[in-house]
């Protein structure tokens, strides 16, 4: 429902005729009923305390006066959570609780209560909010709690569109309660199957050493590419991964590139979540760096949603996770404790506590800037889980290698990830692409290796 803006001056409701009534009573007498507001009014004070929306509103003497700020509108213009039914005569009209003026673009001379049916038309045209039927509820006709209890108003027979209760509202014969059809959902249209992308043979880049692939990189259409929410990813980002994959490429034998490279490692493989996305978006997967290749696109769009491509990401300072084992930090927001989920990452971790070669520190920190609140690890210098924080941001290729093993054996629909689990993480064909490049362009440049220190 639009916002609707200015608000309403001094408007005299009218009169409210309004009694003790007992809910379990089974008397009809005239006593039961009060005049109503219609279309485009302020909404019924409430006399007493509100039990619940669209059930009975009780009259109890020497209870404190309770108005809700509102204006019958169409019950389709507001949103379920806000509508009180009751409060506002006519099929279809409920109190919008908290709106309580009129459209900024309506006339001034526009009529604000309306009387009867012609005027609550004629606001209800303004607002947008549906017309009014000439055998609809005219305003200031009466309605009953019992009627209003099964979410009915009183009105004519004949204007009934929906289940039909007599005995539940004062009048004539020809005045029944009536309680509308509830809206039946539509059934959606099977969308049209669209076409698998098929990712473009990779392009070797020009240029020669570790500056033209690095070029190559920055130029590359997943280097323009905006994530959704995140936008376009960090120079630094996108370089870093790519040289990271390269490291890959160079070590096709390593024991983490081996890991990641095999086939299906059960339920809680991400590649195994992903399995329908993946191969709609970068076609059919196979073992070795066709797979790394994909787990590292994958690894991509994850970082974007974890830390949008900053390696020195610290804990998420909503959570309760401060320990030195849970206390998540870097690209990817994992932490120690996932160290028992495969002796891969301990492996790794050792590994580069003793060395920092092939940390590509340079590469992944160039123009990012960050907090003291993100440096900060939490724990004991001498716990392990200390220690993994500090490396995982002085060292972000460890970062992303750790990730990547991570992603195999606790990345499914239960696993580490939030956007793992709701798939919010994207697949961008572009950068799947990128990395194919890099790797045609390392297998044919041998030098790259040595520039990562591998």
């Amino acid at each position: 429902m639009r916002v609707l803006a200015f608000i309403v001056g001094a408007l005299i409701v009218s009169s409210v005729l309004a009694v003790d009534i007992d809910a379990d009573t089974d008397s009809d007498s005239d006593a039961e009923f009060a005049i109503l507001p219609g279309i485009g009014q302020p909404c019924l004070p409430t006399f007493g305390k509100w039990k619940q929306p669209s059930k009975h509103w009780r009259g109890a003497k020497n209870q404190s006066v309770t108005k809700w700020g509102g204006l019958c509108i169409a019950e389709t213009s507001c949103a379920e959570s806000a509508q009180i039914h009751g409060h506002c005569a006519g099929l279809g009209v409920v109190c919008c609780k908290g709106v309580t003026a009129v459209a900024a673009n309506l006339p001034a001379n526009s009529p604000l209560v309306a009387p009867n049916v012609a005027a609550a038309a004629t606001i209800s045209a303004t607002l947008g909010l549906g017309a009014i039927g000439p055998k609809k509820l005219q305003a200031g006709a009466p309605v009953a709690p019992k009627c209003t209890a099964v979410k009915g108003v009183c009105g004519e027979k004949s204007a009934c569109k929906g289940t039909i209760k007599t005995g539940l509202c004062p009048g004539a014969a020809n005045i029944v309660c009536c309680i509308p059809k509830p809206t039946v959902p539509t059934t959606p249209s099977k969308p049209t199957p669209t076409t698998p992308t098929t990712p473009t043979t990779p392009t070797v880049p020009a240029g020669s050493g570790m500056n033209g692939l690095l070029s190559f990189v920055d130029n590359s259409a997943c280097a323009k590419y905006r994530f959704a929410q995140r936008g376009l990813p960090p120079r630094s980002y996108v370089r870093g991964l790519a040289l990271s994959y390269a490291k890959a490429v160079c070590q096709p034998s390593r024991a983490d590139v081996l890991f990641v490279g095999n086939a299906n490692k059960g339920s809680n493989d991400a590649l195994a979540w992903y399995g329908d996305i993946l191969k709609s978006k970068l076609g059919s997967p196979a073992n070795g760096l066709t797979t790394v290749r994909q787990l590292y696109t994958l690894l991509l769009g994850l970082g974007m949603r974890e830390s949008s491509g900053q390696y020195c990401t610290g804990r998420d300072m909503s959570a309760s996770f401060s320990s030195s084992s849970t206390a998540e930090a870097g690209l990817f927001q994992t932490s120690y404790g996932a160290v028992s989920k495969t002796n891969q990452l301990s492996a790794l971790f050792n590994k580069y506590k003793a060395s920092k070669a092939g940390c590509l520190f340079s590469y992944y920190s160039a123009g990012v800037k960050c907090s003291a609140s993100n440096l900060k690890n939490w724990g004991s210098t001498s716990e392990a889980g200390y220690q993994w924080q500090s490396l995982t941001k002085s060292c972000p290729s460890f970062a992303t290698e750790w990730a990547a093993v991570l992603l195999r054996v606790n990345g499914g629909s239960k696993g580490e990830w939030g956007p793992i689990r709701k798939r919010a993480a994207e697949v961008v064909p572009a950068c799947y692409n990128m990395f194919g490049s890099v790797q045609t362009y390392v297998q044919k440049n041998h030098d790259i290796c040595n520039a990562l220190n591998v």
